[in-house]
């Protein structure tokens, strides 16, 4: 690597938030950061059901009025 461009990763352990970081606490970062996206990914899956299963009665209860 040379040193006048270090990679993100390198960047990303020698300093988080302008303090020096060790490997531990940049490995908690990424785990707190994967944490919130899986929190998210759960959120949208959960909204994404509840908008199918909504749009299943609507089109139950529209097959039902026809008939």
């Amino acid at each position: 690597m040379n040193e006048k461009n270090p990679s993100h990763h390198e960047n990303l352990a020698s300093k988080i938030d302008g303090k020096e970081a060790s490997l531990i606490d940049v490995f908690r970062e990424y785990l707190a950061s994967w944490a919130g996206v899986q929190s998210m990914s759960k959120r949208l899956t959960r909204a994404l059901q509840d908008t199918h299963q909504a749009t299943e009665n609507i089109l139950s209860e529209n097959s039902q009025k026809k008939n």
